[in-house]
């Protein structure tokens, strides 16, 4: 996390994404997909991901170089129907984090119309006495204040 301006680059591994049983399905190589973080928005649009048997992924281009979106992205469909998901976004504003560490924000996946809202717990090592570049994600769920995107 950048001290000055409070944007951080944020990576998240083995995020299991359990469809409701309500749901038509997804289709992550066809459908748009959205992470949400507190008041900031990563889009994919339709036809980003590739697909190779159950493994979705996406990488961004190198040239010209990522100042905010999505770094990198890999959904690998479980046999129960779940799915197994990474991600890495640059230009998540975590400013407040350097204030008041930990803090809970709403982060929401979102594949077509398919979604999945939960509460993350973002923090510091060494909070509060001494900040850090380092984001811990995910220290366990948190109730989330509001819901920007409701």
């Amino acid at each position: 996390m950048n001290k000055q301006d409070g944007m951080a680059e944020v990576a998240v591994k083995r995020w299991a994404l359990v469809l409701s049983p309500t749901s038509n399905g997804v289709f992550p190589d066809q459908e748009p997909i959205v992470i949400a973080i507190g008041d900031d928005n990563f889009r994919l649009e339709a036809g980003a991901l590739r697909v190779k048997g159950r493994v979705f992924r996406y990488k961004a281009p190198r040239r010209p170089a990522l100042v905010r979106g999505v770094r990198s992205m890999t959904l690998r469909k479980q046999g129960d129907g779940s799915y197994l998901v990474n991600f890495t976004v640059k230009g998540v504003q975590l400013f407040e984090l350097q204030r008041s560490a930990p803090i809970c924000l709403p982060t929401a996946f979102i594949i077509g119309d398919d979604d999945g809202f939960t509460g993350v717990k973002f923090n510091s090592p060494g909070a509060p006495f001494r900040f850090s570049r380092r984001v811990i994600v995910g220290e366990g769920t948190c109730v989330a204040p509001e819901w920007p995107w409701a």
